[in-house]
């Protein structure tokens, strides 16, 4: 039996058909800070990293602890998308 998806919290790790992916690994690919600044811009940045992360949620067994976790990640991003806005520190003072 294979696992397609494995969402391990409390080490950082996933797996996908069998192949150990570390989420600190991934960080090392992080995007342009410009590209990043444009979802910040556009006020689009929590809905577009709920929608990756939903994405991913329908990958993961139906009703598993995992699948249930990153869809109350989910629902908190879209929570703050409504209500909230990203603004630069240097603003704040």
């Amino acid at each position: 039996m294979t696992t397609a998806y494995t969402l391990t919290t409390h080490d950082l790790s996933l797996t996908h058909d069998q192949h150990l992916i570390w989420l600190h690994d991934i960080a090392d690919d992080t995007p342009e800070p410009t590209q990043v600044d444009a979802l910040v811009a556009s006020g689009d940045y929590f809905g577009t990293l709920a929608t990756q992360l939903d994405k991913l949620a329908q990958l993961l067994p139906f009703d598993s602890a995992e699948q249930i976790e990153l869809e109350q990640t989910v629902d908190t991003l879209l929570y703050l998308d409504r209500r909230y806005a990203i603004v630069p520190k240097s603003r704040l003072r």
